[in-house]
């Protein structure tokens, strides 16, 4: 039988789990936020505990009810903070930045000011979703989500409120003719829209998808300029394009334009420091801006002040420099560019993804 206890949660983890203690044990409970007293059922580790909730004694002044019905009714994976005021979700970042820096960076460092995105809602230009084979639906599909803490459970996704609606759409467009895609018991679909306009279609699994099946899928969403198929063996193949634009439509890319657009004017405007043109500038580590799930921002800086402000010179030099270090992080080498600490390469990568 498992031990039941209340705790008061007093932060958020970097993995989204409220923290508490219990008999000087810390405790990581899915779903709770600062300010909960929550009655849990523990599940005791070695050196912590977790916590499931039973029963919510009081509730924070900071929560609110999550917009999204996939967030309480199906226990969407995809969001942790959603029942969380956006106020108290930046504030709960900045901590976790600073917290960050001081006890893995050693870095002492004074409040973190995070900009909140302009756009909270309907801003992501990328949806990713799994889908398992179940010949009981009309598509032929199980298409959605995990459900958070069980990786092996999904549930069908009506509607994301952070996917653009033009990446919303088009899901339903490639799932209206799912019978095109390849023939596999499950699969992995990334969708996003390009900044030429369009979408990019990335579908992992399967050994064998054939190019007529693949035409037809294209004909069927008009919106689709281009469509990536990763096969079981792990070799990417593009294998339709109608891009006007080449651009990356495959690997990591910002999910959010205008945090993205943001941070450009923020380099731009501030004194360049290392992680921008690899020498010697000061970091800014009291401001962030808040990327909304993005983790590294494929920025193309195009100015010319930047280029006169930064030291360098030659017109390609910085162009150079952010994109030897986006291609580093993929494993990749390209002609003419510092490629120093190579990485083990992890996976397949081709180059007209990052054209």
């Amino acid at each position: 039988m498992s031990e039941v206890a209340t705790v008061s949660i007093d932060r958020i983890a970097a993995g989204g789990d409220g923290v508490g203690r219990h008999d000087g044990m810390v405790v990581f409970v899915p779903r709770a936020v600062p300010g909960d007293v929550v009655t849990v059922a523990l599940t005791r580790q070695r050196t912590f505990a977790r916590g499931r909730i039973l029963e919510q004694v009081t509730a924070s002044p900071d929560r609110e009810p999550a917009p999204c019905p996939h967030y309480e009714g199906d226990r969407c994976g995809g969001c942790q903070l959603q029942g969380l005021k956006y106020s108290a979700q930046l504030a709960v970042k900045s901590s976790l930045i600073r917290e960050a820096i001081e006890r893995i960076g050693k870095q002492p460092v004074g409040a973190v000011e995070v900009v909140g995105s302009p756009s909270p809602w309907r801003y992501r230009n990328s949806l990713t979703l799994a889908l398992q084979r179940d010949r009981l639906r009309p598509s032929g599909w199980m298409a959605g989500m995990h459900v958070a803490g069980d990786p092996t459970s999904l549930f069908d996704v009506r509607e994301c409120l952070l996917a653009m609606p033009e990446v919303m759409n088009g899901w339903k467009q490639i799932l209206s003719a799912a019978e095109f895609l390849p023939r596999a018991m499950a699969l992995r679909v990334t969708l996003r829209r390009l900044s030429a306009g369009g979408l990019a279609l990335t579908v992992e699994g399967g050994g064998q998808w054939k190019q007529n099946s693949i035409d037809t899928l294209a004909a069927a969403v008009p919106a689709l300029h281009a469509i990536w198929w990763v096969r079981d063996d792990e070799v990417r193949a593009l294998r339709f394009d109608r891009r006007t634009v080449q651009e990356a439509g495959a690997s990591f890319a910002q999910v959010n334009p205008a945090v993205a657009d943001l941070l450009r004017a923020y380099v731009v405007g501030e004194p360049l420091c290392d992680a921008a043109v690899g020498r010697g500038g000061r970091a800014r580590a009291q401001r962030h801006l808040d990327f909304l799930a993005g983790h590294f921002a494929r920025l193309q800086f195009r100015s010319g002040d930047l280029l006169r402000r930064s030291g360098l010179h030659g017109p390609q030099k910085l162009e150079h420099e952010v994109r030897a270090g986006s291609l580093r992080r993929h494993g990749l080498r390209q002609p003419g560019l510092d490629h120093r600490a190579q990485p083990r390469r992890l996976f397949p990568r081709q180059q007209d993804d990052l054209q």
